[in-house]
């Protein structure tokens, strides 16, 4: 990366440093606050780091998928909880506060006066030159610039040429959540992304796209503007913290199956499924952004009709991964473990956590080249 701007300190000292273009500089940044810090003499042997932009890897070999799936059960793929359309339940979803664009980069030019002399003979009056060598720095601004607003982290969605052919997309970004907070609505019973995100300062937040991948599994990005790199990391640990606190306490529910539908049209209809929830979370290491937090998260289903027993997992793989200000959310779901039907679907799928990896190479070399590109990070 050439262009001057702001990027994670490589040394770990400060939230931000400046590069200059060609260097790290002596400039750093904290909650937006602007300091000095000098930057050490390099020893041999030692190389420094300098910014980059992760790109796609390619995804996995992926199954064909049949042209006709099975005539039961049905596929959900607009998972509902608690009798709302509640994909934004499992951390996807948006809720949106316009903010602004502020660049304030700005240059200045400073002149060195050399004076070179000529040794003469004692008799000789000595006549002085001057030569003038111009250098041009560039001065990092002493404020971030706004942070992100919704057109900004639309526009940097990826689009259907950034993506392998053999993705279907579902949908398009939006900005439909709002805060929700309760049983079907957060993890464990908590606050939505939506109003995780504003508790922490979010500035805009983008829900989507997402696409039909191959295999039978559905994966997506939502993408969280924050005011600083510290709002940013605060999310992740609240969402953190909110994921992991039911693992020795599960959280029920109860879905009707006239909201759900899960079986062939005209059975079942006034069936009730009872739904346990499961889910775990944890930091993992990663070179892709500052941080990582990987969720799982599981919804078993289950009722008795008819005298036969009926059963089926919902699973959300997740990554969060915090690049500066920019949360991205990649998710990964799939419905799997079908039990009382006679057999399995065509489309059963088990979200697992390399496939989710791969996925989420295919498209966030675009994402963060286009947010770069926009001022957002």
């Amino acid at each position: 990366m050439s262009s001057p701007s702001w990027h994670p300190d490589p040394f770990h000292r400060h939230e931000l440093r400046w590069w200059d273009g060609t260097r790290w500089s002596d400039n750093v940044m904290d909650q937006g606050v602007a300091a000095i810090d000098p930057v050490q003499v390099q020893t041999p042997g030692m190389t420094w780091p300098t910014p980059s932009i992760s790109t796609p890897n390619t995804p996995p070999p992926t199954m064909v998928m049949p042209t006709t799936p099975a005539p039961a059960p049905k596929k959900n793929t607009g998972l509902v909880i608690g009798g709302v359309a509640a994909v934004a339940a499992l951390g996807i979803g948006a809720f949106v506060v316009l903010g602004g664009d502020d660049d304030s980069k700005q240059t200045t030019t400073t002149s060195t006066v050399v004076v070179a002399t000529t040794a003469l003979p004692a008799t000789t009056t000595i006549a002085a030159t001057t030569t003038t060598v111009v250098t041009t720095t560039t001065t990092p601004p002493t404020t971030l610039p706004a942070a992100a607003n919704a057109d900004a982290l639309i526009a940097a969605m990826p689009t259907d040429a950034d993506t392998p052919a053999d993705w279907s997309r579902y949908s398009e970004p939006e900005l439909a959540a709002e805060p929700q907070s309760g049983v079907g609505w957060g993890f464990c019973g908590g606050d939505n992304a939506a109003a995780r995100a504003l508790a922490s300062g979010s500035v805009a937040q983008v829900y989507g796209p997402s696409w039909d991948l191959p295999d039978g599994g559905w994966f997506g990005v939502d993408a969280y503007s924050f005011p600083t790199a510290a709002d940013a990391a605060a999310y992740i640990e609240a969402t953190d913290l909110q994921v992991n606190g039911c693992m020795t306490d599960p959280v029920s529910d109860t879905w009707a199956e006239s909201d759900i539908d899960l079986f062939e049209d005209g059975f079942g209809d006034e069936a009730v499924w009872n739904v346990v929830e499961a889910n775990m979370g944890y930091f993992d290491d990663t070179a892709d952004a500052d941080s990582m937090l990987r969720i799982i998260f599981d919804q078993s289903l289950s009722v008795s009709y008819e005298g036969t027993d009926y059963s089926v997992t919902f699973t959300e793989n997740s990554r969060t991964e915090k690049h500066g200000r920019v949360v991205l959310f990649f998710w990964l779901y799939g419905q799997w473990d079908y039990q009382g039907w006679g057999g399995p679907p065509d489309w059963e799928y088990m979200p697992v956590d390399t496939e989710l990896d791969a996925a989420a190479a295919a498209v966030r070399g675009i994402l963060l080249a286009n947010l770069t590109a926009s001022g957002a990070l």
